[in-house]
């Protein structure tokens, strides 16, 4: 049974994927979803954590600037 999320910031998205009972795999499939972006090499819950908070603060900050397809580990 699939849960419905709402999320409605960037804030809101890093405080769900910090949640300890959110597994990597739960987490990677809904931020491609919110940021639409591919992960790829993640191997730790960290390691999507640090990513996801490069990807806001460089590309979600401006508008302007033009946003990657695949997210790796920073």
């Amino acid at each position: 049974m699939k849960k419905e999320i709402i999320i409605g910031s960037y804030n809101e998205w890093l405080e769900f994927i910090k949640q300890e009972d959110i597994t990597i795999e739960e987490a990677l499939e809904v931020a491609s979803k919110f940021l639409n972006v591919i992960y790829i090499d993640l191997k730790t819950k960290k390691e999507l954590i640090e990513s996801t908070e490069y990807y806001i603060n460089k590309f979600c900050q401006n508008h302007l600037a033009e946003k990657p397809l695949f997210l790796p580990p920073v």
